[in-house]
């Protein structure tokens, strides 16, 4: 029986709109190659984006604690609760809500997701007398502050807004740059080196070095989950995970970012974590 001449139409029509097995690789292959030139675009963007929050989070930190000093004479809220660079004594924090800020001002994104918001509040009401906050503050006071080494880490805290000099274990008066003084920063924190204390003396090569091998990623305190330093990058089978680096908001309101090889320890001491921005 004869077909008749539109079945042949149709049947051509439909076996000509069919993709082959070879067309079907090609496909697959072409999304592949987008997909491996565009996931790390995308973790760039999100990585940008989370410095982003975080230098949004210290500015409004730095706003809030030059409002506490200028309703204290131009003096800064004391440090001495606590242990850590992060420890802020309730009564501190209830005034910094005052000022405008939320508890979630007070973490870095950058710690996600091994902390959640759930942990954030957690920290926030730390049943210590005070609170565990995200970012390290130069208050006067704070205990880590202390000789660690060859490091006078005393000479990091911050009285008062308006002071010009600090004192050195010299006696000698070094000059304070509103704009180069750093308030409050990313808590970058590594496990104590023990007595792998990083030096200068052999130059800042050598610092480095001995950076690459701290371990920023398992930092055990009072907190049932291990603190870690933010902004970490991907770790590998051959390199650990080290800080990009961190943002610092500074005695005169702004906030800047410092690249991973130009922080240096600036707080920490007798077995507690150091602190580097």
């Amino acid at each position: 029986m004869n077909i008749p001449h539109y079945t042949n139409r149709r049947v051509a029509h439909s076996l000509g709109g069919a993709f082959t097995l070879i067309e079907l690789l090609v496909v697959v292959l072409i999304i592949g190659i987008l997909a491996a030139l565009l996931l790390p675009v995308l973790a760039k963007a999100k990585r940008a984006a989370i410095v982003t929050q975080c230098r949004n989070n210290e500015h409004q930190q730095g706003l809030a604690l030059l409002m506490y000093a200028n309703d204290n004479l131009d003096y800064l809220p004391d440090g001495s609760s606590g242990y850590w660079a992060w420890d802020t004594a309730h009564g501190l924090q209830a005034a910094l809500i005052n000022n405008g800020t939320t508890y979630k001002t007070w973490y870095d994104p950058g710690v996600k997701p091994r902390f959640q918001d759930s942990d954030f509040l957690a920290l926030w009401n730390y049943p210590a007398g005070y609170g565990v906050i995200g970012y390290a503050l130069t208050l006067y006071g704070t205990p880590c502050y202390s000789t660690y080494g060859s490091y006078e880490f005393g000479t990091n805290t911050n009285l008062k807004t308006t002071i010009t000099t600090v004192q050195d274990s010299a006696g000698l008066g070094l000059p304070v740059i509103a704009s180069q003084r750093p308030l409050v920063g990313c808590a970058t924190l590594c496990r104590d080196p023990g007595s792998s204390v990083p030096s200068v003396d052999g130059g800042f090569g050598d610092l480095y070095a001995e950076e690459l091998t701290y371990n920023w990623s398992d930092v055990p305190g009072g907190y049932a989950v291990h603190h870690e330093a933010p902004h970490l990058t991907t770790p590998t089978s051959s390199k650990p995970a080290i800080p990009e680096g961190c943002n610092i908001g500074m005695l005169d309101g702004h906030v800047e970012w410092r690249i991973f090889s130009q922080m240096l320890p600036r707080a920490g001491a007798n077995g507690d974590p150091m602190f580097f921005y």
